[in-house]
């Protein structure tokens, strides 16, 4: 096929008079629009909309009733594909160690045999590890890192580990970032206490990673003769090395707009990754229910979060499409910006930037179609139509 009539959006800016020829799953050719249509394409006329590199959603925990612990998958993966993303890492959260290895075989398994949906590209795991205080967490799931259980928990994996998520301050520290270090695992530091001296440790040992700034950290300690203090998130954000997630709710209710400017404006477009950290009631409408942790959870029409019973935020119940719209009502960061966050920058930090993330000969033909409001329109994965929003009024042809 072919894409004609569409606004590429770029890392340079937004390429008008674009044809985008696909071929064997693959983004064969991007040519200017004064040269003739080649023979043997069928041509999608997008009629003005914009196409994206597909979404790429680093930290997701559940959709539509679904868990990253237990499944279905493919009820994660077609809610995935309905909002623009074309790849994912389900992200396991707050397990015992036999809990967390069976989910990490689980979801290997089905990457297997997966056929249908957005793509599960790896997976991401808030923990162990983590400082039981922060966060919406079970207390009594402290758990201290040792070289046995490290690898029982890679051995399960099956080499799909990307990601892991740890607290600066708890014990065996140094060790767990060595070794996840060592077998190709990103290092990200989320849910800590521990002061901004640790910050500088961590990054010599191997953190390379940040999880959602400006959530489950503590705030800095107070000092004295009424100087402003600052704390770890803020030397963070001078951190350039450090690419940082981020939740970009409707009412900046997890970050507010003001934290979501500074980030910007320190991090730049290239160092923010946009994730939905969407949860079980992602996808389904306002009400309570029992998430699979066992926690019970309440969402309400007027926003997309997610709260516990108690009152306390546990996640979303957002797709990156809403990120991405999010972001952007927020910061008023240009469109072809705050694309790159959803797509290029995940797929840098997962190491398939050579073949995901951009709009560019060669590149896999994983390819998201947005209306004039940002809404999905349709998704391509592998050139393939694999979702086409039937509000969208898009017409494809027979092929």
């Amino acid at each position: 096929i072919v894409l004609q009539g569409g606004v590429i959006l770029a890392p340079e800016g937004e390429l008008h008079n674009r044809l985008v020829y696909i071929k064997d799953g693959i983004i064969e050719d991007v040519a200017h629009d004064r040269m003739a249509l080649r023979p043997g394409y069928v041509p999608v006329h997008l009629n003005g909309r914009y196409i994206s590199p597909g979404f790429i959603d680093i930290h997701t925990h559940g959709a539509m009733g679904a868990d990253a612990s237990a499944g279905p998958y493919e009820t994660m993966a077609e809610f995935h594909l309905s909002r623009g993303t074309t790849g994912f890492l389900p992200t396991l959260w707050n397990h015992d160690i036999p809990s967390l290895a069976a989910a990490f075989r689980n979801i290997s398994e089905f990457m297997k045999q997966q056929h249908t949906g957005a793509k599960v590209l790896g997976i991401n795991s808030e923990g162990p590890f983590l400082n039981p205080e922060r966060g919406a967490q079970h207390r009594d799931r402290r758990c201290i890192p040792d070289e046995k259980t490290l690898r029982k928990l890679l051995d399960a994996s099956q080499g799909n580990l990307k990601i892991m998520t740890l607290s600066a301050e708890v014990v065996g520290c140094r060790e767990l970032i060595r070794f996840l270090r060592d077998h190709g695992v990103r290092a990200a530091l989320g849910y800590c206490s521990a002061s901004a001296l640790r910050l500088s440790e961590a990054r010599k040992l191997g953190v390379n990673h940040i999880d959602h700034i400006f959530n489950c950290f503590s705030d800095p300690a107070a000092a004295e003769g009424g100087v402003k203090p600052w704390g770890i998130e803020e030397e963070m954000l001078l951190c350039d090395d450090l690419p940082a997630e981020v939740i970009a709710d409707r009412q900046g209710i997890h970050v507010s707009p003001v934290w979501l400017n500074i980030l910007l404006r320190c991090k730049g477009p290239g160092g923010i990754i946009l994730i939905s950290d969407s949860r079980d009631p992602a996808g389904l409408p306002p009400g309570r229910y029992t998430m699979a942790d066992g926690m019970e959870a309440v969402t309400h029409q007027e926003d997309d979060t997610v709260r516990l019973a108690s009152g306390g935020l546990a996640g979303t119940r957002m797709g990156l499409d809403d990120a991405l719209r999010n972001f952007i009502a927020h910061t008023g960061v240009p469109l072809y910006q705050a694309a790159a966050m959803v797509s290029r920058n995940p797929a840098e930090v997962l190491g398939i930037q050579d073949r995901k993330g951009s709009m560019k000969t060669g590149m896999d033909a994983d390819i998201t179609v947005l209306d004039e409001d940002l809404s999905v329109a349709m998704t391509l994965l592998g050139g393939r139509t694999a979702y086409v929003n039937p509000a969208s009024g898009l017409q494809l042809p027979e092929r």
